[in-house]
């Protein structure tokens, strides 16, 4: 996300799925106003027994800033 996005506040960025909410929402790691489309996700539906896919889900369908589309 980071090296796609190159948003501004990438030292205060955490790596976890609370950051990426937190930067969707206009904290730190926000990439202002755009859409951001994650391909080829097939495979995280397998990955942690479908939960990752499952939480990266549901912050696309929450998002409040940030249109969020995974395909």
């Amino acid at each position: 996300y980071l090296a796609a996005t190159e948003p501004e506040g990438t030292g205060y960025f955490g790596c976890n799925l609370d950051a990426f909410w937190d930067a969707l929402n206009g904290g730190p790691g926000w990439p202002g106003e755009c859409q951001l489309l994650f391909i080829n996700t097939a495979e995280l539906k397998e990955l942690r027994e479908g939960r990752f896919y499952q939480a990266l889900r549901d912050l696309a369908r929450d998002s409040e800033l940030v249109e969020v589309r995974l395909e």
